[in-house]
């Protein structure tokens, strides 16, 4: 018991139960049901991606695709309505084109990945302005295709800049509530649902956020 507290340890221990049960009721309130899904699904396939040694089966990697293509493809099932989302609503309806997000093969939305990642500026946006002559999108584009080249190759490519695992957790979640979460929110969301296992800061996910926020704006 610290000094001049007279509130018991048990006593001490419930309220502080009480304040986290109160957190996480406010985080289901902000956020949309299926995010608690995509949040588990996700968590679960990284975990396992990253288990993967250098000499594993591609059976293996195949079969860890292919049980997420399924969960997610389930999730989207079970809370897909009849509306369509508003445009933009989702990170995905930024960063991706129709095409790729539409498109039962692969290639098209590694190639936007990559592309976003790499210039922070979707490939969709580029193609535009190479139509324009923008010599800077048609330098990015080139990139892209080097990238992609390298993968068909066997190759690997430049790793990417910034801190991209918490990004990209934010990538696949943002517009189903995470944008919305308070700082404290935010930590004991990335807390129980992050695949790397570590007490999150909360004014480094605020700013990691409001960076993502921002690149989100100019792209659109």
């Amino acid at each position: 018991m610290r000094k001049g507290d007279s509130t018991p340890a048990v006593t001490r221990v419930e309220q502080l139960r009480q304040r986290v049960e109160k957190r996480h009721e406010a985080i289901v309130a902000k956020c949309h049901p299926a995010i608690f899904e995509l949040a588990q699904v996700w968590k679960e396939s990284i975990m396992a991606f990253n288990r993967l040694g250098p000499n594993t089966h591609l059976k293996i990697v195949t079969d860890i695709k292919a049980r997420l293509d399924n969960q997610l493809n389930e999730i989207q099932r079970k809370y897909s309505g009849k509306v369509p989302p508003a445009p933009n609503a989702f990170a995905a309806q930024v960063i991706f084109s129709d095409a790729a997000l539409q498109s039962k093969s692969n290639n098209q939305g590694v190639a936007e990945w990559i592309h976003f990642q790499r210039h922070r500026t979707p490939l969709k946006l580029d193609i535009a302005k190479r139509e324009s002559k923008d010599h800077e999108a048609s330098r990015r584009i080139l990139r892209t295709v080097a990238d992609m080249e390298a993968r068909r190759c066997g190759k690997g490519i430049k790793d990417f800049k910034g801190e991209l695992e918490h990004r990209n957790m934010l990538e696949a979640l943002w517009g189903f509530g995470v944008e919305g979460l308070t700082p404290e929110e935010l930590v004991i969301f990335f807390d129980e649902y992050c695949p790397c296992g570590k007490v999150h800061d909360p004014d480094a996910l605020k700013k990691l956020r409001n960076r993502f926020r921002q690149l989100l704006k100019r792209a659109i």
